[in-house]
């Protein structure tokens, strides 16, 4: 599987980590310690369904998920406590 969006995809629960914003994902004042998606259409198109009240949440598997070759880390998009859009930005 390719990065990019994943729309088929249900992150679990514990994969998801605190809310961020995109200046946190993106540009000069982005946070280091988050994997920086691939600039392009995919990229510009999971934005694009970001709407007012939703939540982006940044996600990775567990440590060992990585070891087996089945890592990934990336954002979702929650609207009303539900995924709506997944994000794969980094895979092993």
């Amino acid at each position: 599987m390719a990065t990019g969006p994943a729309e088929h995809i249900e992150i679990p629960q514990e994969w998801l980590h605190g809310v961020v914003v995109l200046s946190d994902i993106e540009g000069p004042e982005r946070v280091p310690d988050l994997i920086a998606p691939t600039d392009g259409p995919e990229w510009d198109a999971f934005k694009g369904k970001i709407k007012e009240h939703d939540e982006l949440l940044y996600f990775t598997s567990p440590p060992e998920a990585f070891i087996r070759g089945g890592g990934r880390m990336g954002y979702v998009i929650l609207r009303n406590s539900k995924q709506v859009a997944v994000y794969v930005a980094m895979m092993s």
